[in-house]
């Protein structure tokens, strides 16, 4: 299976370096660095799957061009920046960039947006909206839909293993697959308000039905035969939940 192919527009040439030596550990292909969006025109026989672009390039936001320039060959693009600035986050969101990345970076935080940005890469206009007022819906049913490649997949939520959080972004376990959705563990635990799920620290939720297993003296429980850790201050919510015979 070929690898994921990824291309870094960047104009300093240290994080340039910095950021290829971290994908190509996390296993992807990089293309050459790019250092201006404008000297960057692609051949349609050479397409990235994916585009890493800083937004600023000698003081301009140049790289938000280059989301709109990539969204009508299909490419999702992240949109890399260390600004804090609210006016050019609400500038580059009118362009739909498939995500955020925050200088400096974190390998772990850069995988999950990546594999958010390729799994759920759309028209994030009018999808996102109907998505997550079909999902409030379905889950009445015990159903949740996730955006996955181009279409959506249906979740049983009581097949929901373990729901793990990284930033914004979270990991749904199902059957030994893993779902990456652009939604923070909170309003996971808001949806699934009812239906099984207990957080058992400040970054995992877990489907209470699937529990094989827990040990208080150490501090770990088991979830469809996955051990994890349980949370000091999350105890006397865990222990609430026995019944003990």
């Amino acid at each position: 299976m070929p690898k994921t192919k990824i291309q870094i527009i960047e104009d300093d040439a240290s994080y340039a370096l910095e950021l290829e030596m971290v994908l190509t550990e996390l296993g992807y292909d990089v293309m050459p660095v790019i250092e201006k969006p404008t000297e960057w025109t692609p051949a349609d026989d050479d397409l990235p799957d994916l585009v890493l672009a800083d937004i600023y390039f000698g003081g301009k936001p140049e790289g938000v061009q280059v989301v709109n320039k990539m969204r009508r060959r299909g490419i999702p693009v992240v949109l890399m920046t260390s600004s804090n600035d609210r006016k050019l986050y609400e500038y580059a969101k009118k362009e739909f960039p498939s995500g955020y990345i925050e200088k400096p970076l974190k390998p772990v935080s850069l995988n999950a947006i990546i594999e958010s940005a390729l799994s759920n890469y759309d028209d994030p206009g009018v999808v996102d909206k109907a998505l997550e007022e079909w999902s409030r819906k379905q889950i009445v049913n015990k159903f949740l839909f996730v955006r996955h490649g181009k279409g959506l997949v249906k979740l049983v939520v009581s097949d929901i293993s373990l729901i793990e959080a990284d930033g914004n972004y979270c990991y749904l376990h199902e059957n030994g697959r893993r779902y990456v959705v652009n939604k923070p563990l909170r309003r996971f635990k808001e949806i699934l308000s009812g239906q099984g799920f207990l957080q058992i620290n400040r970054s995992q939720l877990v489907n209470f039905n699937m529990v094989d297993q827990l040990s208080f003296a150490e501090s770990e429980i088991i979830v469809a035969g996955e051990t994890l850790a349980i949370g000091s201050s999350y105890r006397e919510e865990v222990d609430s939940w026995l019944h003990r015979l």
